[in-house]
């Protein structure tokens, strides 16, 4: 702990010049204006890194070490995997054009972009400000409640800015742009919301494919491979992917923030899985999940419960396994859960300094359809209606060619109808259920590690996806796009409970005959489904979506 105390000392010095900052001069305003806030941020990370740069290593030499090592030991890992799943990877190439076909419209190379919001953002964030360069229309300054779409009739103003002191802003989380900053320095012109949503849910099935090849070379490799090449196809088109893609109506900036928060979630959960999978987890790697999930709330701030809950599944499986000293305990739980600490004083921070709440992401101050500061945006009222829009409403027929399209009234179709595939997703709950009415309890299963990071696996899955579904069931708003919200997890739940399935009905041959053929049309009709529902919002466009 001897390097803490090199961090401690000036972290107190910026803190107490927040604290008494008008005493000696510094500021002449008595209350907390947001240099003050900065100042007091400044000084708490200052300690906060000391804590983990003492607790992780003491040594830059060592730091770097421990990167290089985690580093080729996963690339070791994903070669091991590409080496002896070679066969799916026609599969995964497949997937990807058929993202790029969908993106550029058929063409192959002319990419539109129907919103650049988050490229606007970085402009704003180069020049050092948190607002948007976009300046407000005076007339709507003028309104005596600009919020209210009545009194804004008859004046134009940018879809879904948020307003606030005469200023534009987004309710969108700020990473997005902070990469896109990150990135500038490479890239020519605007990178358009299009060209993130492909890149964050080509990332995702990428993601999604590591993680089913990790979970079947541990726990299912002696299926029939076939299996494994089906489950990866449902991946990459399974709903919503091919349809937030398509290019006019959709491939906005809706669709890149849904997509940019799964991407960094199920990226910090494989890094999770990698770790949890050895004896003994890694600092480095807890610290790169914490750091992961981070970003995902920082894009998406609704999935902050399904990370939440992810983030103490982590805590649970690394207290009842490690068997390091109290020390080593305590280090790797706070090598997860500082980034993700520090990860929500900053965006308190940033609502802080754009509208003087660290609560108030903008959501309120939103210039939509609707009134955003009178109307209930979350309420159980709602939860009926969406449990028929999200789980049985049906798509409309057409007499010719793509044959389905979402109904205007209610775009969303339902996971009966789109995605009959998630059915399996109840068998890992049933079994789990059994179990537990069986009373067969961790202890009893300590001698089975891989049954029982499995069934880790599977609960945290379960409550990521119930989280993150219970969210969307209460929003005012139902939307195909919101599926993805919620859909990597209820995709990777449906996959595995396909995998057990089969696996409980070895001893029975014909059953087994009869489950498989029933997972293939379940498979086959949710990208077909998907695909062509795309194709239809592709031809025909969208009302509503």
């Amino acid at each position: 702990m001897k390097s803490f105390s090199l961090f401690l000392f000036p972290g107190v010095v910026v803190i107490c010049l927040a604290f008494f900052a008008q005493a000696i001069g510094l500021d002449n305003d008595p209350g907390w204006g947001k240099g003050r806030i900065a100042i007091l941020i400044f000084g708490v990370l200052i300690i906060a890194y000391g804590l983990f740069h003492s607790l992780y290593t003491d040594t830059a030499l060592s730091i770097s070490r421990k990167i290089r090592s985690f580093t080729l030991q996963n690339l070791a890992s994903l070669l091991k995997l590409f080496r002896i799943y070679w066969y799916t990877f026609p599969i995964l190439i497949f997937v990807i054009l058929v993202y790029i076909w969908f993106a550029s419209s058929g063409s192959w190379t002319d990419w539109h972009s129907a919103t650049n919001y988050y490229a606007n953002l970085a402009m704003g964030f180069k020049e050092g400000e948190l607002y948007l360069p976009t300046e407000p229309n005076p007339k709507l300054l003028n309104l005596s409640n600009p919020y209210d779409p009545v009194i804004r009739q008859g004046v134009r103003v940018p879809v879904d800015y948020s307003l606030y002191n005469g200023k534009f802003y987004l309710y969108w989380g700020p990473v997005p742009s902070i990469i896109l900053v990150m990135i500038s320095p490479f890239t020519r012109g605007r990178v358009g919301d299009l060209y993130l949503a492909f890149s964050f849910i080509s990332g995702i099935f990428l993601l999604q494919f590591l993680l089913a090849l990790t979970i079947w070379d541990r726990f299912f490799r002696d299926l029939p491979k076939w299996i494994l090449a089906l489950s990866i196809l449902v991946l990459g088109l399974i709903t919503p992917w091919t349809y937030m893609l398509v290019n006019e109506p959709n491939g906005r900036i809706y669709e890149a923030a849904i997509s940019g928060g799964q991407f960094f979630l199920v990226r910090g959960f494989l890094v999770a899985v990698i770790a949890l999978s050895r004896t003994t987890p890694s600092s480095l790697a807890l610290a790169l999940t914490g750091f992961l999930w981070t970003l995902a709330i920082g894009t998406r701030l609704i999935i902050a419960l399904p990370i939440g809950f992810m983030t103490f599944m982590v805590a649970y499986r690394i207290w009842k396994t490690t068997r390091s000293s109290s020390r080593g305990l305590i280090r790797k739980l706070i090598s997860l859960s500082l980034p993700l600490v520090l990860g929500l004083i900053g965006l308190g921070w940033y609502n802080w300094a754009r509208f003087d709440s660290v609560a108030e992401t903008g959501l309120s101050y939103q210039l939509n359809g609707v009134n955003m500061q009178s109307d209930s945006l979350f309420s159980p009222i709602y939860i009926f209606q969406n449990l028929y829009n999200y789980l049985l409403h049906p798509p409309s027929a057409m007499p010719q060619f793509p044959f389905l399209y979402p109904k205007e009234v209610s775009p969303v179709i339902g996971l009966l109808f789109i995605v009959p595939f998630t059915v399996f997703a109840l068998l890992p709950i049933v079994i789990i259920l059994i179990k537990t009415a069986q009373n067969i309890s961790f202890k009893q299963k300590e001698k089975d590690s891989s049954t029982d990071l499995l069934e880790w696996i599977i609960k945290s899955l379960l409550l990521a996806f119930f989280s993150a579904f219970c969210m969307i069931l209460l929003y005012f708003w139902a939307a195909m796009r919101f599926l993805g919200d919620f859909m990597p997890t209820l995709a990777m739940l449906s996959v595995l409970g396909f995998w057990q399935g089969y696996r409980l009905l070895t001893q029975k041959p014909v059953r087994q005959k009869i489950y498989a053929t029933l997972g293939i049309i379940f498979a086959s009709i949710s990208p077909i489904v998907n695909i062509l529902i795309s194709m239809a919002v592709k031809q025909f466009g969208s009302t509503g979506i």
